[in-house]
Order: C-alpha cells, then sequence, then structure tokens
C-alpha cells in the first residue's frame, strides 16, 4: 500500500523498497535442481524471469535501497527485473523523483541505442559472475574532483565508519576529502553516496604501483580466488 506505480514506461514501476526476503507463493513453479545450486543472487534473478515480479529483483537490489534514482531503476532491469518499485525514495524526495527516473531512464536509452524498455531487460546476465571469478589483481582508487565536491563530507563519514578510513576530511586547519591512496581499497562505498554526479570516480590502476602494496599492477597478471595463495583451498600449480 502507498506505492507509486508508473504508467510510462510501462515497464518501469517505481521504488527503494526495504530489502525483502523472497519465498515463492505455492502456486509458483518450484525452481528446478539447476537452479538450487546457484548463488542467491542467480537464483533470485531465475525467480524474477519466471514470475515476472520485481520481488526477486529486491532481494538482490540491496544497492539500490535509498537511491531511488535511474541508475538504480537500469540496473534492476539489466539484471532481469520485469519492473522496478519505488516506496521510500517518493517519501524522503517527493513524487518528481519518479519523472527523474524516468527521465534519466530515457537518456540511458538513448545512449545505448535501447528502442524500448523491454530491450534493456537482463542484458547484464550473461555478464554476471562470483566473487571468486574476478580478478583480484585488477586494482582501482577512489578520486575525489575537488571542483565539483561540495564538502557534505558523507564519503569521508561512510569511509571512517564501514571501511578503512582512507579519506582524509581536513587540511591545513579547513574542511576538504582527499583520498589517503596507501588505505584505499577501492571498495566503492564512497561513490555510491556522494550526492554530486562524476564527483567521486574510480581510477583503474595499470603499469603502476599501488601504495597500499607497494607491488606494481600489471593488468596482464589476472588472479582469481580460486588461485589465490591466500586461499588455503587455492588450486594455484606450483
Amino acid at each position: 500500500a502507498g506505492n507509486t506505480r508508473l504508467s510510462s514506461p510501462p515497464s518501469l514501476l517505481s521504488s527503494s523498497s526495504p530489502l525483502l526476503p523472497y519465498s515463492p507463493p505455492s502456486s509458483h513453479r518450484p525452481l528446478p535442481p539447476l537452479l538450487q545450486h546457484l548463488g542467491k543472487q542467480q537464483r533470485a534473478f531465475a525467480i524474477v524471469r519466471e514470475t515476472k515480479s520485481s520481488q526477486g529483483g529486491l532481494l538482490v537490489a540491496k544497492h539500490c535501497q535509498a537511491s531511488g534514482d535511474h541508475r538504480a531503476a537500469v540496473e534492476f532491469l539489466l539484471l532481469g527485473a520485469g519492473n522496478v518499485q519505488v516506496c521510500t525514495a517518493a517519501m524522503t524526495h517527493g513524487f518528481k523523483i519518479v519523472d527523474d527516473m524516468i527521465d534519466g531512464l530515457g537518456r540511458f536509452m538513448g545512449e545505448k541505442g535501447f528502442g524500448s524498455v523491454s530491450d534493456t531487460i537482463g542484458r547484464a546476465i550473461p555478464s554476471l559472475t562470483d566473487w571468486q571469478h574476478l580478478n583480484l589483481n585488477y586494482t582501482v582508487k577512489a578520486q575525489i574532483d575537488q571542483d565539483l565536491c561540495i564538502k557534505c563530507g558523507r564519503c569521508h563519514i561512510v569511509c571512517e565508519d564501514a571501511s578503512h578510513q582512507a579519506i582524509r576530511a581536513r587540511n591545513n586547519g579547513e574542511r576538504h576529502y582527499e583520498v589517503i591512496e596507501e588505505e584505499c581499497v577501492g571498495c566503492n562505498l564512497c561513490v555510491t553516496v556522494c550526492p554530486v554526479e562524476d564527483c567521486l570516480t574510480l581510477r583503474s590502476l595499470t603499469n603502476e604501483i599501488d601504495a597500499r602494496t607497494g607491488l606494481m599492477v600489471d593488468p596482464d597478471e589476472k588472479l582469481k580466488w580460486t588461485a589465490h595463495p591466500n586461499n588455503p583451498m587455492a588450486d594455484a600449480q606450483p
């Protein structure tokens, strides 16, 4: 109750609802045995495709809970959701956020050459993989555009309280936010909470020394967790 539903475009329903556990109603077919062995996210995407419901999307889109912007909606759709719904975001930002989401979605579709919302659904699924198969040698660092920074301090707070204390808040007694590369692990938390588009971004390191580890970053040397020396179950060959 109280959810705002959009009539245009028809495939985009609104919101940032709390993360909900998903239990398919008894009328839904049980998941095929293969899906029982997939990760929670992959199962949720399968539920989305089979039931044409947003509930599977809600299960896995934790990062979209409070954002309510068009990027969150686009990510829902690209990962297989047939619709997207918002509630808390409208309460926080007002109904204009619905117009912003539609406008942003339209711009995204134009930039990517999508002719309809349905064309976006599930397009990112082939790129999904489990984290242990990612390249752990891929290294990024957060960077702040000082010309765009409004000095709200959100990046510093989230990094200080929930990550690696890699953003200093003052310089010569003045409020000034700057990334400490020796501490930054590229977790993306600061980018997520920054309210200014393109103010906080991640920079990929290529053929340079990582200030945190002191090691050279070589993009051609890929290393998965399954072969990582810190993994006691590593399958690396001597």
